[in-house]
Order: C-alpha cells, then structure tokens, then sequence
C-alpha cells in the first residue's frame, strides 16, 4: 500500500501487486482475475479505506519482473543501451498483451503498469505502461524509461515535460539522480529559448535537524560535479556557455523540524555553498535550487518547497512555500506561504513573462563571458554571509541587510543622477 504525504483526511491508499515470471511468454497467462482482483482483495476500481477520500480514477498499480534475465539471447552486453533493439520488442508485446486484458486491468482498477527487465551485470530496463482514459488502450509513458516506478512523480517529470521537450542525459552512477536536457519551442516567430539541464534527485537517508544542512551541502556539491559531467556529453556541448542549469532535491524521509527552523537551515547551507562554489555556479550556469521536503504535523504529513532562485531576478533569492499534492498522481497542485492561506502566484503568467525576459538577459551577458549586472548584489550579499559564517560566528542570526544596493540610473534630459 502506497500513499503520498498529505493531511489525514485526503489520502488515498494505492494497491500494487507483484508479478515474477519467469519469461515474457508467461505475461498473458499470470494476468488473471485471480492475481489481480482477488488476490489483493480489492472489489472492482479502488476502493478506499475508512476515512479515506474516494476517487474513481484507477490508482493501483502492476509490478511485473521478467525472469533473472530478459534478454538471454543478448551477447553483447558493454553498454547498459546494448538491449534497446530487445526491449523496442519486447515493449510492443507487453502493450499488445495489456491491451486484449483492458477490460480486467479496468476492473483491478490498475493506472499505472510498470515492467522490469534484467540484464545483468547492468541495471534493469523499465517500462512503464499508462491507459488511455478515453480508448483505454494501453503504452508506454516514455519520459519514464529506464526509472524505477515510483520516480516519475517523486521528480515531477510529468509537470516538467509539459513545459519542456525532455531528453535524458543517461550515465550509469547513482540512479536515484536523473539529468535532462529541457528545449522549448520558439513562440510568436522569435528566437527558441536557450536549452536547460534538469538535475533531478531523490534521497532516502534519515536527517535531522543536526545534519540537514551538511546532507545538503554534500548533495549540492555532487550536483554540481553532475552537470558539469553532463555538459561534456555532445548532445550539451554543442549548444556552447548558453546552457543554463537548475538542481531539485527530493527528500524522502521526514525531518522533525518546524518550518522556520528548516527554512533558516536551508537559507545559511546555500549561503555558504554559494560563497564557497559561487565560481563553479556561474560557470555551469546554475539559477535555481529546489529543495522538496516532508514533516510530520499533527494532522499528517505536509510538504514544503524551499527554493533559492535567480530567475525572478536578483541572485538566488529565498521561499518556502507550503506545497498541495494530488492524492491519485502527488504531483503539485497548488503552493500556499507557510504564514497564510493565500494561493502562491508561481505558475501565473505574470511570473513566467518575468522569468522569460529575465533568463533571456543572463544568457545574454553570460555569453559574451560577463555577469548580469543585477546578479553582483546578490553574490556580493552571499560573499559576505559565508565570510561572517566561515569566521565562527555560526550561532548568531544574519540580518537581512547585511548589503543594502541602490540603483542609479542618469536623467540624460537634466544631467543628473536619479
């Protein structure tokens, strides 16, 4: 049983059977009322526990591993893509077998399908499998590929690709990170907007209040070595200095903190790592770090968002905001300040005109190997907070102001500065 952090009231209990055969040919005949249905105890579409909210999308979910070895016949096996032409096969099959038991796969009340093919000594190929709400037929959601079930939503890769043409940047270490190369489409007859990487991780450990902040500047660091990595690859390279960078952290486990504590936790780790490595960040281009967490409160789990951002202008300037996930998909569905119950402003189109022409300038100056002049402040702020750390003064709170800038523009028609 799976659900995602929500207030006891709104959670939804998701089923998952687990299937191991021992070949592909077995899939048609093991997908019986008896496995499905039965089995798990459930009558028909979800059903609900006492207290729970009901919903009459399909929320369970099929595991289904194929053998030791999917791909037996498969000799050539140096690199982990060396099974794609087996996979493209046994890929069309599965959809195939799923669509002629539609009607069953309805009636278990399965959304979401996922298929396991080992290979060693590589990691396992996935295939996630989704039903068209309206043919109800049965394929495969591509973006999430080669990712274990759960990671599609946990990493928001289905709110990304909305906005972005997604193509992953694949390596072999730590696959609970993924990088993506994100391109958007030219709008209105202008100029495409620069391509970004996505650096996108989930992490499992334990934290508290005593080693958040160390986790977090140990995560960022190996971030940052990530995407400079993922620059190399010729499919980044070639777009030059204009790729900019964005990292997001998924923490899994629940901190026992209070918000504003976590919030300053989060605002002095990346003051620091910024004073330490604000070169490297420049030099990969990053403009923003988004910090997923969990706490338990006393009517259930609730999810808050920090973000330290440069793409509303300014240099890394901090949020929290308190997120609201679906209970089927626990993909965002609205984001409130932690302090009231105001809906948060961050996908209103204002925001994004703002971003658009903002991200257009840093490019800009970035590329002729210069800094956006309204980033100096910011960075400058930055040096100073982790100086005043770095000199032992850990225990004391860094007042806002510790840089104040002044905009001085001149008034060519008087001669003066306004």
């Amino acid at each position: 049983t799976q659900h995602y952090p929500l207030a006891s009231p709104e959670v939804i209990n998701r089923q998952g059977t687990l299937l191991v055969i021992p070949d592909l040919g077995k899939l048609e005949d093991i997908l019986t009322e008896t496995n499905l249905i039965q089995g798990t105890g459930n009558m028909g579409p979800m059903v609900t526990e006492a207290g729970s909210i009901h919903s009459d999308e399909p929320c369970n979910i099929l595991h289904v591993i194929v053998g030791r070895d999917a791909f037996p016949g498969l000799r050539e096996r140096k690199l982990f893509f060396n099974s794609d032409e087996e996979l493209a096969k046994s890929t069309k099959l599965c959809s195939e077998i799923f669509g002629r038991k539609a009607e069953l796969l309805k009636v278990a009340g399965m959304g979401e399908i996922s298929v396991a093919f080992p290979q060693p000594p590589r990691y396992p190929r996935f295939v996630m499998f989704v039903a068209n709400s309206q043919t109800e037929e049965w394929s495969e959601n591509r973006v999430s590929r080669d990712m274990w079930p759960s990671f599609l939503n946990l990493l928001e890769l289905n709110r990304l690709k909305r906005a972005y043409t997604l193509q992953r940047i694949h390596k072999e270490v730590r696959p609970t990170s993924h990088i993506y190369l994100g391109m958007q489409p030219s709008i209105g007859g202008h100029k495409a907007p620069t391509p970004e990487l996505f650096m996108r991780g989930l992490y499992y450990l334990q934290t508290d209040s005593d080693s958040f902040g160390t986790c977090l500047s140990e995560y960022l660091l190996v971030a940052l070595d990530e995407l400079e990595h993922a620059k190399l690859d010729p499919r980044v390279s070639k777009y030059g200095q204009s790729v900019t960078s964005r990292i997001y952290f998924h923490f899994m486990r629940e901190l026992a903190m209070e918000p504003g504590a976590i919030l300053q936790c989060f605002k002095e780790t990346v003051n620091a790592f910024a004073g330490q490595h604000g070169s490297k960040m420049l030099k990969l281009g990053t403009d923003e770090i988004e910090v997923k967490v969990r706490r338990t409160t006393e009517h259930g789990a609730e999810t808050l968002r920090l973000s330290s951002s440069s793409l509303g202008g300014g240099y890394m300037k901090m949020t929290m905001l308190l997120e609201h996930p679906d209970p089927i998909t626990g993909n965002p569905l609205r984001w409130e300040t932690v302090s009231s119950t105001v809906p948060s402003s961050k996908e209103q189109g204002s925001g994004n005109r703002t971003f658009g022409q903002v991200h257009a300038k840093r490019v800009a100056a970035r590329r002729t190997g210069s800094m956006y002049v309204y980033d100096l402040p910011g960075l400058l702020k930055i040096a100073l907070s982790a100086k005043l750390l770095h000199g032992g003064q850990k225990t004391i709170a860094l007042p806002e102001d510790i840089l104040c800038a002044t905009e001085v523009v001149m008034d060519w028609q008087k001669k003066e500065l306004i």
